[in-house]
């Protein structure tokens, strides 16, 4: 699901800094915080790695695909497009040295205080723009609003972690519009 905002409501987002704690309700932190791993798994002949366990909820419903995206800021500053995902995740990590900005919104597809049209959109109350320092990741939950990442400096790298029927869909469109 997607949808185009109204770019006539006066509306400004929260700008944080991302951390596990406040990402918990739109996804999964990566970072080198020691406590970031909190299921181990041993590799016995690996003495020096601390392995983690899969994520539990992170599915790329079929076959994740890879690729290395170059961000730059986006002067607008404004928010005309966001998408959800029902039946995968995405991951983004920042492995350049500049930090970037994810505007991420909470699922709304199984909120039980919503009427079924209000679950079709984005809950403008709970979208926050959540900065992500270089070397630090985040995989967003199934159903959290999202806009691509932008650069919050010079040009950002980060390594997307999607599915090619998105990538393709994404690809073929000319303007923001419901897919």
């Amino acid at each position: 699901n997607s949808c185009v905002l109204n770019n006539n409501m006066d509306h400004y987002v929260e700008i944080i800094l991302a951390t596990k704690e406040n990402t918990r309700d739109v996804g999964w932190m990566i970072s080198d915080d020691c406590n970031a791993i909190e299921e181990q798994i041993s590799i016995p002949f690996y003495e020096t790695v601390t392995e983690g366990s899969n994520f539990k909820y992170a599915d790329w419903k079929d076959q994740p695909v890879v690729r290395q995206a170059k961000i730059k800021w986006r002067p607008d500053n404004t928010i005309s497009w966001m998408e959800r995902h029902l039946e995968m995740t995405q991951g983004f990590i920042v492995v350049g040295k500049a930090p970037c900005l994810l505007i991420l919104g909470e699922p709304t597809h199984d909120r039980e205080d919503l009427n079924e049209d209000e679950r079709r959109l984005p809950d403008i109350s709970k979208i926050r723009g959540y900065i992500v320092p270089a070397g630090y990741g985040i995989i967003i939950k199934k159903g959290t609003w999202h806009d691509f990442p932008v650069s919050v400096g010079p040009e950002a790298t980060v390594f997307v972690i999607n599915t090619k029927e998105v990538v393709e869909a994404l690809a073929s469109m000319k303007e923001p519009s419901p897919m």
